[in-house]
């Protein structure tokens, strides 16, 4: 294989012709909600730019980034288009062109694409559930300052809870990406790319690089990870997947194609995601009609008010009468997105991220199933806090563990109320779904922790894990796992930070019935 991936021998090269009339491969922009019309498309993003920098020396898309990333993308079901900053052709260098991918440029499916890119500006962001970052020298200019294609970029991963990946040079057209409450992409997650430690730091295509990918990935708070110069890797985090070069072109696709089909095959979280589709345009115009759609309204509002050192709680019925029935006034510059962090049978975990001018905040939604509907049963609110470095998260990380350890150990104690009191804060409250009275049973923290006074007499028979699902400076989520011979239940712990110390103020919990019991199970 030629060694295309170092960016040598440029003024030997050949540009291979990309003539051919433009046409769009995508309507224009539309006004779809949230991405509700998102489809089986990938959005491969490829450079314009002929030249490095201000120099005469030819730059080039990889073509073998293309095409490699294009048949597994094929193999699976999933359409790909293409834009580029200018739209149109774009430059392939004859060094871009292994032997045996050749062939390929009589590919009419792959050619037409490259030959006839769309603008950034005609782009339906809606249709597509992921964006490739192609590599290639040019992948440094142009891709990387367009707000455009950020927006486009941006729109997927946030509004069609898609997939933002790239390879090689093409990870340089991520270290830009913010989301909406300003923050970078890639803060505190892994990422690979194509290390300035590889290149031929002499030659003069180098020295026209407009900025340094593994420098910039670190300033913007990634965590920048490389092997080997030849070797393939790849790092998956969430739902962002870079590749370091060349040769992971094809794990990155396939890493892409797992994740977008672990999406698609839970009808769970596709349940889960048109709930909170509803409630965002419930936040969006702020209507109540909209929102009891799937909240209900014997449901929990709480969280910690450092203003005045305590819980407050409140049911949702009496929260959502702050909704105006009309756009709050400053509507255009609220930013809301959301995750969802765990879908179990019949419980599910959401955070929403809300970045208004006058509060930035973290949210934390439990839905349960209920009646064959996912209905939001609480909403757990935290203020955002700083970031923290690596240091600061370990330690609050491990201070949460704790916490969660004490929640799992008062079950299997015979006096368990004094440790499940130090876990759970008595103003929170612990809620789920009762069937037999169709409402949500609410009780509070104190008498919750009340009822740690015995160890069933199955215990032995009982398993519990527990796993941190989230974490900031100020709010935490414990996902625990209940296996026991009757039941099988999930309970979601949101914590605060509260006067310094971690302490859990809600417990949403969901299940399933096992085997034929006529007790609760909490």
């Amino acid at each position: 294989m030629r060694k295309v991936i170092l960016i040598c021998n440029f003024f030997a090269a050949v540009f291979v012709c990309l003539a051919g009339t433009y046409s769009a491969h995508a309507s224009a922009s539309s006004n779809a909600v949230n991405g509700s019309r998102a489809q089986n498309r990938v959005l491969f993003i490829v450079a314009s730019s002929k030249v490095h920098g201000d120099s005469d020396i030819p730059a080039s898309v990889s073509f073998g980034e293309v095409v490699n990333a294009w048949d597994v993308f094929h193999a699976a079901g999933i359409a790909v288009d293409f834009v580029s900053p200018d739209g149109g052709p774009v430059p392939l260098l004859d060094s871009y062109i292994e032997d045996r991918l050749e062939p390929r440029l009589q590919d009419k499916r792959i050619m037409d694409g490259l030959q006839n890119t769309a603008k950034p500006e005609q782009v339906d962001a809606a249709r597509y559930r992921a964006v490739y970052y192609v590599g290639g020298s040019n992948a440094m200019y142009g891709v990387p300052e367009s707000q455009k294609l950020q927006q486009i970029a941006m729109h997927v991963y946030e509004r069609n809870n898609g997939v933002v990946s790239a390879v090689c040079h093409g990870t340089a057209g991520i270290v830009n990406l913010k989301l909406s409450d300003g923050q970078h992409l890639i803060r505190g997650k892994a990422i690979t790319g194509y290390p300035e430690a590889y290149e031929d730091q002499e030659s003069a295509y180098f020295k026209e690089f407009p900025f340094l990918i593994g420098q910039t990935v670190k300033a913007h708070g990634g965590d920048f990870r490389v092997q080997e110069q030849d070797q393939s890797h790849i790092e998956v985090d969430g739902r962002v997947v870079t590749g370091q070069n060349y040769d992971s072109t094809i794990k990155v696709a396939e890493a892409v194609v797992k994740i977008l089909a672990s999406a698609a095959q839970s009808p769970a979280a596709q349940e889960v995601n048109k709930a909170m589709q509803t409630m965002m345009r419930a936040f969006e115009a702020s209507d109540a009609s909209i929102a009891w759609e799937v909240l209900r309204k014997d449901g929990v509002v709480l969280g910690y008010a450092s203003a005045s050192g305590k819980v407050v709680a409140q049911s949702t019925a009496e929260w959502a009468k702050g909704f105006q029935g009309k756009p709050a006034a400053d509507e255009a510059q609220r930013h809301r997105r959301f995750e969802i962090l765990d879908v179990a049978e019949n419980g599910a975990l959401v955070k929403v991220f809300l970045d208004y001018p006058s509060w930035k905040g973290v949210d934390y939604l439990a839905l349960s199933k209920i009646d064959g509907k996912w209905m939001i049963v609480s909403k757990t609110w935290s203020a955002q806090g700083e970031s923290m470095n690596a240091a600061a998260a370990n330690i609050e990380r491990q201070a949460v563990n704790a916490v969660a350890l004490k929640f799992i150990q008062a079950y299997q104690l015979e006096d368990g109320i004094a440790l499940m009191s130090e876990a759970f804060h008595p103003d929170g409250k612990m809620l789920g779904y009762a069937p037999k009275s169709a409402s949500i049973d609410v009780v509070s923290g104190v008498d919750f922790a009340g009822r740690m006074t015995g160890v069933a007499a199955d215990e032995h028979l009982r398993a519990r894990r527990f796993e941190i699902l989230d974490i900031t400076q100020n709010a935490a989520l414990v996902k625990a796992t209940m296996d026991y011979p009757s039941w099988l239940g999930t309970d979601y712990l949101a914590l605060a930070k509260i006067s310094g110390e971690w302490k859990i103020i809600s417990k949403s919990w969901s299940g399933v019935v096992k085997a034929a019991s006529s007790k609760t199970t909490n």
